[in-house]
């Protein structure tokens, strides 16, 4: 979709007639500008407006009733503003307006803040049992300025609830909407922000897993199983699985019972967990053995110099002693030649 500092580009979009759009199962009716469509970078929605499937007589309401209607009001909204809020589904961002060239700079940092960008994580992650959630996917985590939904989400202080839950089914219905339209740009989004949900819910309650198993099942039926490593596969496993020893039983039993694709993944990462747990204990006890010979050697080297230490204090004493028999012969001889010295140098000249 073209970045929202070309809004330039839009009027000429306004002009077009809007397509309806039917929606959910109480087909309620929004409508949507072509130009919208087609510039948001998914080629399925790109075609469904183009002039060839116009002029094939196929230019009626664009049939999104399979999902509902909270799901298309996000998408409608990032369509249009690149953004979405799961909350209540409004832009939190606060209006710039043009003016001199310092506010157009800041008009264009403002707008460069709202479109989370994909980034990838070049830097190669330490050996550990598993991957950090905040690490486990290219996608990274959303731009987390005062001016978009995910800055509006971490301000405030949620609790770890059925709300999040229910956030969290939210972002994995938009995910699905987007997995299926091929819209990429709107499925890094909403994997970022789910992420971003995960890593704020360290501690998971039953409530708030109450809601998450319900946005895996949707994950898993709505995504291939052809597909490798699917990404909302990816991240709601490797959640899990860093999760499960503190999981309740009764959180687990329905997922572990259904069986599936899901447990296949978590499995396959806690077998990883386990390996990985008993490699660390190996080599931390290969590094005690290493530790307990270098120990022995510094004990033996020990032994050694005070072995040393005891031969040259041994040695000093023999000095001292030989040097305090020296001495005392010197002085003795002294005292026997002084006499003789002192009669010859008296006396009496013939």
């Amino acid at each position: 979709m073209a970045s929202r500092a070309n809004f330039h580009q839009f009027p000429s979009t306004f002009k077009d007639c809007p397509l309806q759009v039917i929606a959910g199962p109480q087909k309620t009716i929004y409508y949507i500008h072509p130009g919208v469509l087609s510039l948001c970078g998914s080629p399925v929605l790109k075609t469904r407006v183009n002039d060839q499937w116009i002029k094939n007589g196929t230019s009626g309401a664009i049939d999104w009733t399979e999902f509902d209607e909270d799901t298309v009001e996000c998408v409608l909204s990032y369509l249009y503003i690149e953004d979405y809020d799961v909350r209540g589904r409004t832009f939190v961002g606060e209006q710039i307006d043009e003016g001199n060239d310092d506010d157009h700079i800041a008009r264009q940092a403002f707008l460069s803040t709202l479109v989370p960008g994909s980034k990838i994580l070049n830097e190669a992650p330490s050996e550990r049992p598993l991957t950090p959630l905040s690490r486990c996917l290219q996608a990274g985590l959303p731009a987390e300025t005062m001016q978009t939904a995910a800055a509006a989400f971490m301000k405030v202080p949620i609790a770890c609830d059925k709300g999040l839950g229910d956030i969290a089914l939210m972002h994995a219905k938009v995910y699905c909407f987007a997995h299926q339209f091929l819209f990429s740009r709107l499925e890094d989004l909403a994997l970022q922000r789910l992420t971003q949900l995960l890593l704020k819910c360290e501690t998971p309650t039953d409530p708030f897993f109450l809601g998450l198993t319900d946005a895996i099942r949707l994950v898993y039926d709505s995504t291939p199983k052809s597909k490798l490593n699917d990404p909302a596969r990816e991240l709601l496993s490797q959640y899990v699985a860093l999760k499960y020893t503190i999981l309740s039983e009764e959180s687990l039993r329905a997922l572990i019972a259904e069986g599936g694709d899901f447990m296949i993944d978590v499995t396959r990462k806690l077998t990883r967990r386990i390996s990985m747990s008993g490699t660390s204990t190996q080599s931390l006890e290969d590094h005690i053995d290493g530790l307990e010979l270098n120990v022995l050697r510094l004990e033996q080297q020990a032994e050694n110099q005070a072995c040393l230490l005891r031969r040259a204090e041994e040695e000093i004493l023999e000095w001292e002693s030989w040097n305090r028999g020296i001495s005392s012969k010197y002085k003795k001889a002294r005292r026997m030649v002084t006499p003789f010295e002192f009669s010859a140098t008296h006396e009496p000249s013939a």
